[in-house]
């Protein structure tokens, strides 16, 4: 870095000092180690309806964890219960973030349909720039989170299966009394047919 000075001809001289840097990209001997982590990982769903839709909301740190100077690109995505209404979007790109430094970013989504639990998850893959400017991509990292849209989303879930238990077994036995009356039927017309035919033979003899 270069200072200089330089001074004012006003009446009252004051002098000004003009700092000038150069960023300097060095090498150095050693195992390079370039790696992030996802961090803090948070999922906040705001929606009541077990079954309808709400605001999903994530944050999360990315920390700079190796000995390089890296960037990365992120995405987040949200699903509802068994994958339904995935999103997935591009976040801003990461800065060059210096060994041992951290970023916070944050993502939200509207109308986000739960089905009783909401999971979220983040991707960053980082990028290295080298000396000669020249950048390539490392292998992805994830992490991800799950919330429950609600704890009466499980009772709810709970009472529906029992009902539908209930009217299943309350079918099952419509259906086997109908059958056993049916059969009894049947029963009493033979029954009352050979009594018939027994009848007409004594006459007969």
């Amino acid at each position: 870095m270069t200072v200089l000075d330089q001074q004012s001809g006003s009446a009252t001289p004051t002098v000004v000092h003009r700092r000038v840097g150069l960023r300097i990209q060095a090498r150095v001997s050693g195992t390079l180690r370039s790696q992030v982590t996802i961090e803090k990982l948070r999922l906040h769903y705001d929606g009541a309806n077990p079954l309808g839709s709400g605001h999903a909301s994530i944050s999360f740190t990315v920390h700079n964890i190796g000995n390089t100077v890296l960037s990365g690109l992120q995405k987040a995505t949200v699903a509802g219960g068994l994958g339904l209404s995935s999103r997935t979007v591009d976040l801003a790109r990461l800065p060059n973030l210096l060994p041992g430094e951290t970023w916070d970013a944050k993502a939200s989504f509207d109308d986000v349909r739960g089905m009783l639990w909401v999971t979220a998850s983040v991707t960053v893959t980082p990028v290295v720039t080298d000396a000669a400017g020249s950048t390539s991509t490392l292998s992805p990292v994830r992490a991800s989170s799950r919330t429950v849209v609600s704890a009466w989303s499980f009772v709810l879930l709970v009472v529906f299966v029992v009902a539908l238990v209930g009217l299943v077994w309350l079918v099952l036995r419509v259906v086997r009394r109908w059958r056993r009356s049916g059969r009894a039927k049947v029963d009493a017309k033979v029954a009352a047919a050979v009594q018939d035919a027994l009848l007409k033979e004594k006459v007969r003899k």
